[in-house]
């Protein structure tokens, strides 16, 4: 049996479902490791940790290579993330993959108005889950991204 590789991406995600965060910390995990993931729980937290405001005021904390989202949370939705991401120009490079239960044609269309880099409607079994998983650690650990050269944001 081989060893799992080791991606070189530091991934923030947020997600506000302590079923689904579980699921994609093991998913995650059987995918191989990253060099860091940090998990907010809704679309303010995670404004909060791309500013560098408290909770978040780790002087060590990395920029995210990657943004894994939900898109229905409380506080902040992810549409208002993605709008948030795009106006802010340090942090408008740094790609965002969505997650999401919602297949309604009009979530994909608007969030790809808002600048996503890729939706994906959360599948059923787990294997799903972990292939989509692969897929983009893949994808993004051996894309060209641009640096985010302000981090904080």
């Amino acid at each position: 049996m081989s060893t799992p590789p080791k991606w070189e991406l530091d991934i923030l995600a947020a997600e506000d479902t302590p079923t689904d965060i579980e699921l994609l910390q093991m998913a995650l995990a059987r995918c191989g490791s990253v060099r860091s993931l940090h998990i907010v729980r809704d679309g303010r937290e995670l404004v909060a940790y791309l500013k560098g405001e408290a909770p978040f005021t780790d002087p060590g904390r990395q920029a995210p290579n990657v943004v894994l989202m939900d898109l229905k949370m409380p506080r902040m939705d992810g549409m208002d993330v993605l709008q948030w991401l795009r106006n802010n120009p340090q942090c408008s490079v740094i790609p965002v993959v969505i997650l999401s239960s919602s297949a309604l044609d009009q979530d994909v269309l608007k969030a790809y108005h808002l600048g996503v880099n890729a939706y994906f409607q959360k599948p059923t079994k787990f294997q799903e889950l972990q292939d989509i998983l692969e897929s983009i650690l893949n994808f993004w650990a051996h894309a060209k991204r641009p640096p985010v050269t302000q981090f904080p944001c």
